[in-house]
């Protein structure tokens, strides 16, 4: 069940058994190249998700420190959207109602699209064309030592694999041109009410905390640095319903099935 988004340079390719939703990385550095790094570092990273049996509803947390020491850093932050970038993928789920916040003030994103010149420069675009890659990009100002939060919430639908699990799946790669390692990273999936896993499809297969009734899960990851530790690159939960479940298999399998053989 692995699927990656976009970098910031690079596209991959999905299996073609494979459905990725929009809203599964957190933001990169806009106009960094990759092997440069952003003056600011990602001290913390929350995930909270609530997955329904076709969606799910998010709230990421972003919390930065400029290193910058003389006078703030002011950095574009883009949140990829990959409906809008062109790739050979098989892409589903775009992010719906998202909103930004930044240190609890609501602010308004710009979609943003770009292509890699022949020269290794980005060259602005009016709108997505192929190739390009597109973000919704907020400008924030980062003042020397203070902590920004950025926030953002949405809803996306789910991912599915061929008679797989559906699932929810997120990628911390796309952090990797933040200054230096990822503090902390915090990742929160509550399985809505009404529905009680059989199975459960996990990536990693370890390291995450369940509750008693199996639907809460956690997964915590300390000081990594995603553009080198492939462990700590992606992480998905799916699930399976479970035999009795008020969302029978039968009637969930036909529902998606109808929703994704578009």
């Amino acid at each position: 069940m692995r699927a990656f988004v976009p970098l910031l340079l690079v596209t991959a390719a999905f299996a073609n058994d494979t459905a990725m939703h929009d809203g599964g990385s957190g933001p990169e550095p806009v106009g960094w190249t990759k092997d440069a790094e952003s003056v600011i570092r990602m001290e913390r990273e929350e995930v909270e998700v609530e997955m329904g049996p076709f969606d799910s509803s998010v709230t990421c947390r972003f919390v930065f420190v400029s290193g910058k020491k003389d006078a703030p850093a002011i950095q574009f932050l883009g949140f990829p959207d990959i409906t809008r970038s062109f790739s050979e993928s098989d892409n589903m789920g775009p992010l719906r109602d998202m909103r930004t916040f930044v240190n609890g003030r609501e602010v308004k994103s710009e979609m943003v699209s770009k292509r890699m010149g022949d020269d290794g420069k980005w060259i602005d675009l009016p709108e997505p064309q192929d190739p390009c890659e597109t973000w919704h990009v907020v400008k924030v100002s980062f003042p020397p030592g203070e902590e920004v939060v950025v926030e953002r919430r949405f809803r996306t639908d789910n991912g599915r694999t061929a008679g797989g699990p559906v699932f929810f799946g997120y990628t911390t790669e796309t952090g990797g041109n933040w200054r230096g390692t990822i503090g902390k990273g915090t990742f929160t999936v509550r399985l809505a009410d009404g529905l009680q896993a059989a199975k459960l499809d996990l990536e990693p297969k370890t390291g995450w905390k369940k509750s008693e009734d199996g639907r809460l899960l956690t997964l915590e990851w300390k000081d990594f640095e995603p553009r080198t530790d492939e462990t700590r690159r992606y992480w998905s939960v799916g699930w399976f319903p479970a035999d009795g479940d008020p969302m029978q298999y039968e009637k969930v399998q036909g529902k998606l099935e109808k929703a994704y053989s578009k």
